[in-house]
C-alpha cells in the first residue's frame, strides 16, 4: 500500500487528537444546541433498544428521522453510536470524513495522472483547507461533502475506461453519492451533485481535443449517463431518507422559500478573499470576529505554498493541451462566483435559487468547497510541474523566475500592510469614514460591527508581534515557498523529491495549526452540565410524575444553560416546548410566538407545567421606576380575550395605591380618543373584584407607531406621555410606548391579584412592564417576568441566575373535551385567541383534518371522561379512556406518519388546535394506541431496493463482444484522453 494515504489517515487522527486524548471536541452554538445534545440522545435510545424515528423532547414532538442532519440512516453513525460512546462517536466520525476527503482528494488526483507526493498535497488540502476545517461542528455538512472528491474520482476514472471497467467506477460513484445522500445536508448535496454536473460539462469543453467532444453524439450520450446516472441512482439509493426529508421540508418555512436578502446571508465577500494568504485577518486581539459574516461560512484558506503552486501552474501550464489546468480553473471560478452569491456583479447564484427547490437553501459561502477542491488539484499541478521544470534548463529559469516573484509578492504584501496601520495612526477618520462607506454598507449579519470594531481590527491585523504567529507566520511561509522555489531551479532529482515532501509537510502542518484556531474546544458534556434550577426541575417532575403525568417546559430564551435541545440530556423525560433545528415546523413557530405573547389558555392546553426565567434579565430599560426589555412585551391583549387568571400576583398585606404601566397600542389608529381599550382590575382572594379602572386611548396609551407620518394624518386619538422606544421589521421603524399611571384611591389593601382585562375592538394592546407602587410612593412589586404571574409558584432552587416555576393550571398532556369546531385554513389560532376559548370544552380542527361526521351531541357536555396513560414515548401514547365519549386531545405535535387505534380498530388522527393531535371516541371505555408509522420511510425503502437492483445489474453485467471487424464501442473514450 502507498505511504501516501496512511499518511493522510495519520494527518485526520492528528486534527483530531484532543477528542481521544482529552475528550475535548471543536464547537460552536450548533453544537451544543443541536448536534451533540440529540446525537447523545439518540446514544441513549439506541443502548435501550429503540430506534429513535421520532423525538417526543423537543418541539413538543418532532420526527428525528425524517430530519436527516442527525444521520439516523447513515451506516457510519449508526456502526460508531453503538460500538463507542456518544463523544467517541462523534470524534471517531469527524476524523473518519476528514481522512475520507483527503483520501477522495488523493485519489482524484491520482486519476489526472499526478505524482504520489503532488496527490497527497491535494489530498492534505481538500481535507484540512477551509472548508472541512470552519465546517467541522456541522456535522452533516462534512457528511455529505467528504464523499465529493471520491465521486468526482470514480467519474474520472468512468471516462477513461470502457466496457465493464467503466461500468464498476460508475457504481463507485453511485455509492459515493448514495453516501453522501444518508449525511445529510440537503444544500450540500445539491452542491455535490452540481459539482459533478458542473465537473463533466467542463471536461467536455477543456479537454476534449478541438472542443469536438460537444458535436459527438456518443460523447455526449455517455457523459449524460456519467452525471446523470451516479445523481438519480445515487439518491435514489438513499430514498429512504430522501423522501422523508423532503416531506418534513414541506411544513417547514424553508418549504415556502426564502427571500433572496435571506438566501443570500453568508455570502464570501470580496473583502474575506484576503483570507487566502491571512486566514486569521478578522479576528483581533481577544479572539472576536469583525468579519461581515460569522466566520465559519466565509472563510477561503488552502494553505500558503499551495496558493503558491496553484498559481505556478495557472502560469506554466495554462497552454497544454491536457486542459486540466483550464478545467480546474474554470472549477474555482464557478465556485468563487456562487460563493459570493450577491457581492457580485454576475450574480450566478440568484439564478441558481431560480431553480425549483433551491430557493430554500441558503448560506452561498459553503460553494468554497468547489474552490477549495479547485485549488487542491491546481497545487497538485504546479507540484508536479515545478518537479518537470526543474529537468530542463529552459524550465528551471521558470522556477527562478517564479521565486523571484514569490519572495516579491512577500515583500509587496508586507509593504501594503504597514502602508495601512500607517493609515490606520496618521489619519484613524479617513479610515473610519472608508468603512461606514464601503465595508458597512454592505449586507451582513446581525451582530453589531462599528466603524470602532474595524479600525481596531485593522490596526491588530498589521501589527506583526513575535508572540502572534498567526499574523506572520503566512509571510514566512511564503518567503519559504520562494526559497524552494530557487532551490529547486538549481537543482534536479532528488533536490525536487525532498522538496515536494516537505511542501506537503508544511502545508499539513499549516493547515493543522488553522483548524485547530478556528472554533473553541472543550470537554462538552461539561458544558452541557445542568444547572441548579435544570436539576430541580427534573427532581420536581419525577416528584409529580404520578399526579401531573408527562410536563413540558417552556424556557425564557434568555436562559443559557438551559438552550435549546440541552434538555434532552439535562433532564431526561421533560419535554420543551421550544427547540432548534433547520426545519422547525411552521405551526409550532406561530403557536410558541402567539403563546409567548398571549400565555393563558395557550400554554395552559399546551401542558406547559414549568417555566425556566432568568433571575435578571441584562440591560433592562427603566422609566418612572418601571423595568421593561422594548423587544418582548410581558402582556399581549386582543380582541375579545378573556384572561381566566393569566394576572400578577400581589404580595400578601400590600396596599396598593397606583398601577405604573409601559404600554402600546398596535394596529389602533382608528380607536377614537377616550376609548376604554381595558381595565386594570384588582382582585381579592375569593375571586370579587375590588377595584376597578379603565385605560382610555388617547389618555394612557396611543398607537405605537403614532409619529409615522402615514399614520399621523389618521390617528384618531391624542398623543402620550412616551416611556421610551421600540422598532419594528426589517426596516427597524422607530416606535413609541406609552406610560400611564392608574391611581385607586382609596388604596386596595385586601388585592391578591392584579388582572388587565381586554375591551378592544381590534388591533393589540401590549403591555412591556408595570409596577405596584403603595401610598408612600414605594416600589411593591415589578410586573415582570413569569415570576410575578399569580398562576405560577416559584419551586425552590440554588440557581442563582434562573427561578423555575410551576404553572399550576396546566392541563394534562391528554384531555377529554365534548364539542369541536372547525376552523379555516389558517385560522386555528384566530378562534383560539379572538374569541373566549376554553380548551377544556372546545377543541378547534383543522379544516385540512376535519371529519366528516358532525361534532358530537351537546348533551354529553357535562358528562366527564377520564384518561389513564399507561405509556408515553418515542414509540407511541398508550391510554385507557372511558367517559360519554368526545374529542381525545394530545398536546403532541400532530405530523403525518401517527396512526391511532381503538381497541385495534384504526381511526383517522385529526389536527387540533393548530399543533395537536385528537381522534373522535365513542362512548365507552376503550384502549387508545397512538404510535408513530410513517409510511414514507418504507416508500423510499421500495425506490432504493429498485435502485440497488439496477446498481448491482451494472456491477455484474457482462460485455458483449463486438462483431469480428467491428469497431469498438464508447465513443466518449476515442474522444477524451
Amino acid at each position: 500500500m502507498p505511504w501516501e494515504p496512511c499518511f493522510l489517515v495519520g494527518l485526520a487522527v492528528l486534527a483530531t487528537a484532543d477528542g481521544w486524548l482529552l475528550g475535548q471536541l471543536a464547537y460552536e452554538r450548533d453544537t451544543l444546541d443541536f448536534y451533540y445534545p440529540l446525537t447523545r440522545w439518540i446514544w441513549e435510545q439506541l443502548r435501550a433498544g429503540v430506534f429513535p424515528a421520532w423525538v417526543p423532547g423537543i418541539f413538543g414532538g418532532y420526527p428525528l428521522f425524517a430530519d436527516g442532519e442527525l444521520g439516523l440512516s447513515n451506516p457510519l453513525v449508526l456502526a460508531s453510536l453503538l460500538a463507542l460512546p456518544a463523544n467517541q462517536a462523534v470524534v471517531l466520525l469527524r476524523g473518519l470524513h476528514l481522512a475520507l476527503a483527503g483520501l477522495g482528494g488523493y485519489a482524484l488526483a491520482r486519476a489526472w495522472g499526478r505524482s504520489g507526493v503532488a496527490a497527497l498535497l491535494a489530498g492534505s488540502t481538500v481535507a484540512f483547507g477551509s472548508f472541512f476545517s470552519a465546517q467541522l461542528h456541522h456535522e452533516n455538512i462534512i457528511r455529505s461533502a467528504a464523499w465529493l472528491p471520491l465521486v468526482l474520482a470514480c467519474t474520472e476514472r468512468a471516462v477513461r475506461a470502457t466496457g465493464r471497467s467503466r461500468r464498476r467506477w460508475t457504481v463507485g460513484a453511485i455509492l459515493g453519492v448514495a453516501a453522501a445522500s444518508v449525511g445529510l445536508h440537503i444544500q450540500i448535496l445539491a452542491m455535490d451533485l452540481l459539482a459533478l454536473g458542473l465537473y463533466v460539462a467542463l471536461r467536455w469543453l477543456f479537454v476534449a481535443t478541438g472542443g469536438r467532444a460537444l458535436r459527438t453524439r456518443g460523447g455526449v450520450a455517455v457523459g449524460a449517463a456519467l452525471t446523470l446516472g451516479p445523481a438519480l441512482v445515487g439518491v435514489s439509493l438513499a430514498a429512504f431518507q430522501v423522501l422523508p426529508l423532503l416531506e418534513l421540508a414541506q411544513f417547514s418555512p424553508r418549504g415556502e422559500g426564502l427571500r433572496y436578502a435571506d438566501s443570500a446571508a453568508y455570502s464570501l465577500t470580496p473583502y474575506s478573499l484576503v483570507q487566502l494568504l491571512f486566514p486569521f485577518f478578522y479576528r483581533d486581539a481577544a479572539n472576536q470576529e469583525w468579519g461581515l459574516w460569522t466566520h465559519w461560512e466565509a472563510y477561503l484558506y488552502v494553505g500558503v505554498l499551495p496558493l503558491v503552486l496553484a498559481v505556478f501552474a495557472l502560469c506554466t501550464r495554462w497552454r497544454q493541451r491536457r486542459g486540466d489546468v483550464q478545467l480546474w480553473s474554470a472549477f474555482a471560478l464557478i465556485g468563487l462566483l456562487l460563493a459570493m452569491g450577491q457581492y457580485t456583479p454576475v450574480n450566478l447564484h440568484f439564478l441558481l435559487t431560480q431553480l425549483p427547490g433551491m430557493g430554500s437553501l441558503r448560506a452561498p459561502g459553503r460553494f468554497v468547497l468547489l474552490v477549495v477542491l479547485a485549488l487542491a488539484m491546481l497545487a497538485a499541478a504546479g507540484l508536479d510541474a515545478a518537479r518537470a521544470c526543474a529537468r530542463t534548463a529552459r524550465g528551471r529559469a521558470a522556477v527562478r523566475r517564479a521565486g523571484w516573484v514569490t519572495l516579491a509578492a512577500a515583500v509587496g504584501v508586507l509593504s501594503f500592510l504597514e502602508a495601512v496601520r500607517a493609515l490606520v495612526i496618521v489619519n484613524p477618520m479617513a479610515v473610519r469614514a472608508a468603512a461606514d462607506a464601503w465595508y458597512l454598507s454592505l449586507p451582513r449579519d446581525t451582530y453589531p460591527i462599528t466603524a470602532t470594531n474595524v479600525l481596531a481590527g485593522l490596526s491588530d491585523a498589521t501589527s506583526f508581534t513575535l508572540a502572534d504567529w498567526r499574523r506572520w507566520s503566512p509571510l514566512v511561509l511564503l518567503v519559504l515557498g520562494s526559497l524552494g522555489l530557487l532551490r529547486l531551479s538549481a537543482g534536479r532529482g532528488r533536490p525536487a523529491t525532498a522538496l515536494g515532501i516537505a511542501a506537503v509537510g508544511i502545508t499539513a502542518l499549516d493547515l493543522l495549526l488553522f483548524g485547530w484556531q478556528i472554533h473553541p474546544r472543550a470537554v462538552l458534556d461539561q458544558i452541557l452540565a445542568p444547572s441548579p434550577a435544570v436539576t430541580a426541575l427534573a427532581q420536581d417532575v419525577r416528584r409529580n410524575l404520578p399526579s401531573f403525568g408527562p410536563a413540558r417546559v417552556l424556557r425564557s430564551p434568555a436562559v443559557g444553560q438551559a438552550a435549546p435541545d440541552r434538555l434532552l440530556v439535562q433532564a431526561p423525560g421533560v419535554d420543551d416546548a421550544d427547540g432548534y433545528s433547520s426545519l422547525e415546523f411552521r405551526w409550532h413557530r406561530d403557536y410558541l410566538a402567539r403563546a409567548r405573547a398571549v400565555g393563558g389558555a395557550l400554554l395552559n392546553a399546551w401542558n406547559v407545567r414549568y417555566r425556566l426565567e432568568p433571575r435578571q434579565f441584562g440591560q433592562l430599560a427603566w422609566y418612572e421606576g418601571v423595568q421593561y426589555f422594548p423587544p418582548n412585551p410581558i402582556l399581549t391583549l386582543l380582541p375579545a380575550v378573556v384572561p381566566t387568571s393569566d394576572g400578577f400576583r400581589i404580595p400578601p398585606a400590600a396596599r396598593v395605591s397606583e398601577v405604573r404601566l409601559v404600554l402600546a397600542l398596535v394596529g389602533s389608529v382608528e380607536i377614537p380618543q377616550d376609548s376604554v381599550v381595558a381595565d386594570v382590575e384588582i382582585v381579592r382572594s375569593d375571586g370579587m373584584v375590588a377595584a376597578s379602572v379603565p385605560i382610555r386611548a388617547g389618555t394612557d396609551v396611543m398607537e405605537w407607531a403614532y409619529d409615522n407620518p402615514t399614520v399621523r394624518t389618521r390617528v384618531q386619538h391624542a398623543r402620550v406621555e412616551v416611556a421610551g422606544l421600540d422598532f419594528e421589521g426589517a426596516g427597524r421603524e422607530t416606535r413609541l410606548l406609552s406610560f400611564t399611571r392608574i391611581a385607586f384611591d382609596p388604596a386596595v389593601a385586601d388585592g391578591s391579584e392584579l388582572r388587565i382585562r381586554p375591551r378592544l375592538e381590534r388591533g393589540e394592546l401590549r403591555v412591556y412592564g408595570g409596577a405596584l407602587v403603595d401610598p408612600t410612593g414605594a416600589t411593591i412589586q415589578q410586573l415582570f417576568g413569569a415570576a410575578s404571574r399569580s398562576q405560577y409558584t416559584v419551586v425552590p432552587s440554588s440557581d442563582r441566575s434562573t427561578v423555575l416555576l410551576r404553572n399550576e393550571e396546566a392541563l394534562p398532556r391528554a384531555f377529554v373535551v365534548p364539542r369541536a369546531q372547525v376552523a379555516p385554513t389558517g385560522g386555528s389560532l384566530d378562534v383560539m385567541t379572538r374569541r373566549t376559548f376554553d380548551p377544556l370544552q372546545t377543541v378547534i380542527l383543522a379544516s385540512d383534518s376535519a371529519p366528516t361526521a358532525l361534532p358530537l351531541p351537546a348533551s354529553i357536555a357535562q358528562a366527564p371522561s377520564s384518561v389513564q396513560v399507561i405509556a408515553d414515548g418515542p414509540s407511541g401514547f398508550q391510554a385507557r379512556v372511558s367517559g360519554a365519549g368526545g374529542y381525545l386531545v394530545l398536546s403532541d405535535t400532530y405530523y403525518p406518519g401517527w396512526k391511532a387505534r381503538i381497541d385495534g380498530v384504526e381511526t383517522p388522527l385529526l389536527r387540533a388546535n393548530l399543533l395537536y393531535r385528537a381522534l373522535v371516541l365513542p362512548p365507552g371505555t376503550y384502549q387508545v394506541d397512538v404510535r408513530f408509522e410513517p409510511t414514507t420511510p418504507w416508500l423510499g425503502a421500495g425506490v432504493a431496493a429498485l435502485a440497488a437492483a439496477f446498481t448491482g445489474a451494472l456491477w455484474l453485467a457482462r460485455d458483449r463482444r463486438p462483431a469480428r471487424g467491428a469497431a469498438p464501442r464508447g465513443g466518449l473514450a476515442r474522444v477524451l484522453p
